[in-house]
């Protein structure tokens, strides 16, 4: 059987029950009004057939030359490894000293994510300007390989630089790793310089110690590097060396001093350190006070600027110093975000017991956000986020408070922080006022989440396009962009991934770029692939609401080239692909240790409106109710991507009605947060006549790939061929070029029989005659009333379907020679017409065969003829059991093919002949009250010549009597008058 169809394959498949052809080609859902099939008569012809006793349907989707395939892809769980940096400057190196950087490799994967391996031989240093031996890759001497960097993770490694000379130097560290991107690449570089004879050098070169109480003293620490190269000589370092003066001469100096932490040095030698403590205790409330710390050497000294601000003490308050009234201000914010920030509040007193209020305890419990009595209500825009706990503020002790703001609403947002405390068993409170600005965000869109490539092959390009749009209605604001707010960030350090950014007319833009509402920006992405590992990268997009006056944003999106691991692909072509949304999960036994199990979940919306709104509130029914549930649902459990394992995904997935899978990569896919829908898919045309005959595909293509009748060359074991939408294909002139084309189809073969059907607006009786003269088709008239289970009304239906199943159950209950007619049909609750004794005398014999409504009977097929005008191929069941015949018999002797041709085989092959007839006879198929009656089989020197012989043929000549349907019972009843005695 041969149709349209709501979704399917649409090479042949074996249908053995209705309920399977509802699982892969779908119901009658579809031909309710205004939906795919309302004009086709497939599933109903296919319901009929199973109904009517068939019990085996060889069937044949059809669709428009251009429909398209519903398509997606799955990609790979990303286990990466990022690194901290990709450039590290050691800038410039004394000859014969050996700096170190460090520079990070972490896992940005979350829980349940795989982890990453390095192993020990997976560094590669390659010096490309200096000596080898420079460089020097420094690996926690602990380490013990192979390091396993798990999500969250990170792992140091450190680089030593130690230059011979004074030349550039320059060095590639590669850390290779089994993660699914690219071996983490970090530059690094340095210049060798001569030795700087008797100098330090000093780090850090300022300190700022903020502001302090008088009489309480903050400590920092400067360390001392000899900068002489090795031979070149100590440095002296004793308290002589240190001095703090105030350059301008105010004498503030006094409030700070230095020290030695480990005893006075006496001298560092060549390339070492040493310590220095400075401390800051203001006296007197100096405010702002500025000098330097200076060491003296013979090359002229080192200096490190100091600067802080001293206050006066305040007994029993807590507060910032120098502030009378503190506030914390989150400055301009997009409402849409949210930040955090921390004030330090300070023990202001002196220490002196006597005034009662040497320490300050404070709770944190009962730190709170209160309304700002003099601005608008704000209180939920801000949240007290610690600390937990408080020790006891002693003189000069600090507490951080930290707080977020997450702007509800735009404009000024303002409140007040109360944080209580106790002095000397007095209560006292900090008041911090808490403001900052909400402004609405940037209305910028993006016309993807995600730029994925695909499959790109080795020294192959792709490209793909993002397009950044200013939303904004006209009138709104304008976007500010510049030349590096488009970048692309790569976690190895060495990009694939190359940008260009044009405007919507491809041109360069002169930047900053002002987008009014309704322009683009577009930021075109080529991937280059060196080889086909995976990999991905960040394209981050930042801007500017209002043309540079508010707050800077930034959307990022992730980019991915040969990160697929397999492909998914609708079993069949038409729109009804792009309503497949497919789910990846962890399987039900999911170890990350031990296996890549994984679940995969698979549903179809057959209702158009059903998947739309699916696919807008996430396609997951168990997540959200709005998700109506799925027409079919089906879930593949602990999948493996393993193609030894008896659960390998593509092995389980065949069985699949809805999507066919293809590993392109090793690997299980990524679980998604939502489903991936497949992508855009078309129905096309309407099949026409190429699409069901086959010819509008390559007759060169292999048979699993054919479609319509073509495909239905292969299928052997085909022995009735119906296409319930037979009458909608016609040409121009209205001739039924279908019908023509399934008897073409059956004649060529010669070993199946076409069940054809009347147009549901057929000629008159009196006029009505098949369309074609053959004795491999049969007609049938009128159309069949039954009920649509989609929407529970009577509609009307070409018979084919129906007849087909009773010519299979005839087949079954009978046998081949039994003409399928006098038979119920079942399903039909009545008929287009009633058709009269009379008319059935008329259609009869021009071969068209009625199917008539007898009271008390039922609705019956009750004519069994061909449409051929050959008296011998009058009857259907005649016809039928030839091909039957013939069929067999050809079959049972392909084992004669090659064999000596000679009597020997001529005697086998009578014999086996003859044993299968004599068994059709007496299965009632032939006529004879002996099989000698019944039929004969010649197999010698009189079916073939010399000639036939030396030309491989073997001719056996077959006759059969075949029994023939009691099509009139004629009564003969006369009348016979009595005789006398």
């Amino acid at each position: 059987m041969l149709g349209r169809t709501e979704r399917g394959p649409t090479e042949p498949r074996l249908v053995t029950s209705f309920s399977q052809f509802q699982r892969l080609y779908g119901g009658f859902d579809a031909t309710a009004r205004g939906r795919s099939l309302a004009d086709s008569y497939t599933v109903f012809g296919v319901e009929g057939f199973f109904r009517n006793g068939g019990t085996e349907c060889v069937f044949g989707r059809v669709v428009g030359e251009d429909a398209t395939l519903g398509e997606g892809s799955l990609g790979a769980v990303e286990a990466l490894l990022a690194v901290s940096e990709s450039t590290v400057d050691f800038g410039d190196v004394v000859t014969g000293h050996a700096p170190t950087r460090t520079v990070t490799l972490s896992n940005p994967g979350e829980a349940g994510d795989p982890a990453v391996t390095v192993d020990g031989d997976d560094f590669t240093l390659t010096v490309t300007e200096g000596a080898d031996d420079e460089f020097a890759v420094l690996t926690p001497a602990d380490a013990d390989f192979p390091l396993t960097v798990a999500p969250g993770g990170s792992v140091d490694v450190t680089v030593e630089l130690t230059p011979a000379d004074a030349t550039p130097k320059a060095a590639t560290l590669v850390v290779d790793h089994d993660g699914t991107n690219a071996p983490a690449r970090v530059t690094f570089a340095g210049t060798g310089v001569g030795p700087t004879a008797d100098q330090f050098g000093v780090d850090p070169g300022q300190i700022d110690f903020g502001a302090a109480v008088d009489g309480h003293q903050r400590t920092e620490t400067v360390t001392l590097r000899n900068l002489n190269a090795g031979g070149g000589g100590d440095l002296p370092l004793t308290a002589g060396e240190l001095s703090v003066v105030d350059p301008d001469g105010n004498g503030e100096e006094a409030h700070f001093s230095a020290a030695f932490p480990d005893g006075e040095p006496g001298a560092v030698p060549a390339g070492g350190t040493a310590d220095v403590e400075v401390m800051f205790s203001p006296d007197n409330a100096p405010g702002d006070v500025d000098v330097e710390l200076q060491i003296a050497t013979p090359a002229g000294g080192a200096t490190v600027v100091l600067t802080g601000t001293g206050v006066g003490p305040t007994d029993g308050a807590l507060g910032v110093p120098t502030v009378a009234t503190p506030t914390l201000d989150f400055g301009t914010l997009v409402a849409t975000d949210q930040t955090s920030a921390t004030i330090t509040l300070t023990n202001l007193g002196d220490g002196d017991p006597a005034a009662g209020h040497a320490a300050i305890e404070v709770d944190p419990a009962g730190m709170e956000v209160v309304a700002d009595p003099n601005a608008d209500p704000a209180v939920d825009d801000f949240t007290v986020l610690g600390p937990e706990t408080v020790p006891t503020l002693a003189p000069g002790g600090r507490v951080a408070v930290e707080v977020r703001f997450d702007p509800t609403a735009t404009g000024t947002r303002a409140a007040q922080l109360r944080v209580p405390f106790e002095a000397g068993g007095a209560a006292g409170t900090a008041t911090v006022a808490l403001t900052g600005e909400a402004v609405e965000p940037a209305p910028i869109t993006l016309d993807a989440e995600r730029l994925d490539f695909g499959r790109v092959e080795a020294g192959e390009s792709a490209d793909r396009t993002l397009v950044v749009t200013n939303a904004a209605e006209p009138g709104g604001m304008n976007v500010r962009i510049d030349a590096d707010d488009v970048t692309i960030t790569d976690p190895s350090g060495d990009s694939p991934f190359a940008l260009t950014v044009t405007d919507a007319g491809g041109n360069a833009p002169a930047f900053p770029v002002d987008l009014a509402p309704g322009d683009s920006l577009h930021a075109e992405v080529t991937f280059v692939a060196e080889d086909l590992a995976p990999r991905t990268a960040t394209l981050a997009v930042a801007y500017e609401g209002d043309a540079g006056a508010n707050p800077r944003e930034t959307v990022t999106v992730p980019l991915s080239g040969n990160r697929d691991v397999l492909d998914v692909e609708a079993v069949g072509p038409g729109a009804w692909g792009e309503r497949i949304a497919v789910a990846v999960d962890d399987g039900s036994l999911f170890d990350p240790a031990r296996n890549q199990l994984f679940k995969l979940t698979v549903r179809y919306w057959s209702n158009p409106a059903d998947a739309a709104t699916a696919r807008q509130y996430g396609g997951d029914p168990e997540a959200d109710d709005r998700v109506p549930d799925p027409t079919v649902e089906e879930v593949y459990d602990d999948l493996s991507p393993v193609q030894s394992s008896a659960d390998f995904y593509e092995n389980r997935l065949a069985s699949s009605a809805l999507v066919a899978v293809d590993q392109v990569a090793d690997g299980r896919p990524e679980s998604t947060e939502e489903p991936i829908w497949l992508g855009s898919a078309a129905d096309g045309r309407v099949p026409i006549l190429e699409d069901y005959d086959g010819t509008a595909d390559p007759a060169w293509r292999p048979d699993d790939e054919r479609t319509g009748l073509d495909a239905f060359v292969a299928e052997d074991e085909i022995a009735i061929v119906c296409v319930p939408d037979e009458r909608s294909v016609t040409n121009d002139a209205g001739d039924p070029v279908l019908t023509q084309a399934i008897v073409d189809h059956c004649e060529t073969l010669a070993d199946r029989f076409a069940v054809l059907q009347a147009p549901q607006v057929a000629e008159p009786p009196g006029d009505l005659s098949p369309p074609r003269d053959s004795e491999y088709a049969a007609f049938y008239y009128p159309w069949i009333e039954t009920t649509n289970p989609a929407t529970n009304r009577s509609t009307l239906v070409p018979p084919g379907g129906y007849v087909a199943g009773i010519y299979a159950r005839s087949d079954t209950d009978r046998g081949v020679h039994k003409a399928p007619a006098n038979e119920i049909v079942r399903g039909a609750n009545g008929l287009q017409r009633t058709i009269t004794k009379g008319e059935q005398a008329q259609l009869n014999p021009r071969g068209v065969n009625c199917i008539r409504s007898f009271p008390g009977r039922g609705i019956r097929v009750w004519g069994a003829r061909t449409t051929s005008s050959d008296p011998l191929w009058k009857y259907v069941n005649v016809r039928r059991l030839f091909l039957y015949l013939e069929e067999s018999i050809d079959e049972a002797t392909q084992y004669a093919v090659f064999e000596p041709n000679d009597e020997s085989l001529w005697a086998q092959i009578r014999q086996a002949v003859s044993n299968f007839l004599t068994t059709t006879w007496r299965n009632g198929a032939l006529m004879g009250s002996t099989p000698e009656e019944a039929f004969y089989v010649k197999c010698d020197e009189t079916t073939m010549t010399q000639d036939d012989i030396d030309n491989g043929r073997l001719i056996v000549e077959i006759g059969v009597a075949p029994v023939k349907p009691a099509e009139f019972v004629i009564f003969r009843i006369s009348q016979k008058t009595g005789e006398g005695a």
